[in-house]
């Protein structure tokens, strides 16, 4: 008879045991869980934000590379480059462009680095206004570019926009730097007007 209760109390116990086991297995897997899903949730915005500033790199290289040796490409492009930004960034994501004669190569400015280059022109975001301003003296003039068609005698054009996404979680940081580049060719000249310098 004594064997009875002893029997009841072990399995009271073993069911207290249970309990506080599936508690603590509870904490661990819903812990998982929320930081799955907040570490998809931040690349998924991340992501999100490194194709606007992708889209907008081809739209300014676009606008850049379909008016050859016309004065005023430059301002195409980088208004080409806010409009689509200002649609699809927070304003203080964005921060810098440079428009370039690019190495047919490698695709970098043939001068310098983004930030140092001489046959460019670079400005800066300003967050209020939505535009670029200008923030260097080099340039890139129109009567500077080849655009004859061959391969020998057509420059490519370089478009580079930095910027950074804000981290809403902040477990590893509090910003990821981003930056888009896209190259391309100048169309060709078309008729009789002088295809290079």
């Amino acid at each position: 008879m004594t064997s009875r209760p002893l029997l009841r109390w072990t399995n009271r116990d073993r069911c207290d045991d249970e309990r506080g086991a599936v508690a603590v297995e509870a904490v661990i897997v819903i812990s998982l869980l929320l930081t799955l899903f907040f570490g998809v949730a931040e690349f998924g915005m991340a992501l999100r934000s490194r194709h606007a500033l992708s889209e907008a790199t081809r739209t300014g290289a676009r606008a850049a590379a379909s008016l050859p040796r016309q004065n005023g490409y430059q301002d195409a492009a980088k208004d080409a480059i806010a409009a689509s930004l200002a649609d699809s960034l927070p304003s203080e994501s964005v921060l810098n462009l440079t428009i370039y004669k690019a190495d047919p190569v490698t695709g970098d400015p043939i001068d310098g680095t983004y930030t140092t280059c001489t046959t460019c022109w670079r400005y800066e975001w300003d967050p209020d206004t939505q535009t670029f301003g200008s923030v260097s003296a080099a340039s890139w003039d129109a009567d500077d570019q080849n655009a004859c068609g061959d391969d020998g005698f057509t420059d490519y054009v370089g478009v580079w926009v930095s910027g950074e996404h804000d981290l809403v979680t902040t477990f590893w940081s509090d910003k990821i730097n981003l930056t888009g580049r896209v190259v391309m060719r100048l169309e060709p000249v078309i008729g009789t007007a002088q295809c290079g310098p």
